[in-house]
């Protein structure tokens, strides 16, 4: 899901060169390629890879799912005390 795509996203940054880049395939939480292909099959599994989410867009999405993660547990901390 998104978050083990962020993590490869971290992982990638380091090992990128330039003019290279990574496009992530996001699958329905809970399953693996072969899960998906299997209720899918191969065109749902093309059709999957065809809309391919590219780096910026995951690391942005991470970003921004922990700006609000952090922003939130200030809230909660605050409403706490």
């Amino acid at each position: 899901g998104q978050r083990a795509a962020f993590r490869a996203a971290d992982r990638a940054l380091p090992l990128l060169q330039p003019g290279k880049s990574l496009r992530f395939a996001l699958l329905t939480e809970g399953k693996d390629p072969d899960d998906f292909v299997r209720e899918f099959g191969k065109t749902g599994f093309e059709q999957v890879l065809s809309t391919a989410t590219n780096l910026v867009e995951i690391i942005w999405r991470g970003h921004f799912h922990l700006t609000h993660l952090i922003h939130r547990r200030k809230e909660l901390l605050l409403l706490k005390n």
